[in-house]
């Protein structure tokens, strides 16, 4: 089993109004000096495979037909590997 950690974040250019919201509220609250917040969001997986690089061909998969939007959003897979195995 080996777990996987896939982040999506919106693609530079994409108007995020939940970031905007959060910077604005920052910005209230007297924190002037952040510029620019990115919202992500973060997908946990666990496959039931033993080789990482079939793992990344399958969560590269998964991100085209369904978990990403590919016109809007950008992905990064992280294969976490225990130390007994090689990337």
């Amino acid at each position: 089993m080996i777990p996987v950690r896939l982040t999506v974040c919106f693609r530079d250019g994409v108007l995020d109004p939940a970031a905007q919201a959060v910077q604005r509220s920052l910005h209230d609250l007297g924190y002037a000096c952040v510029q620019d917040v990115t919202l992500c969001k973060q997908i946990d997986l666990t496959l039931d495979e033993t080789d990482p690089e079939r793992v990344c061909k399958l969560v590269e998969e998964m991100c085209q037909r369904l978990l990403v939007n590919e016109v809007m959003e950008t992905h990064q897979i992280t294969v976490q590997l225990r130390a007994d195995q090689e990337a």
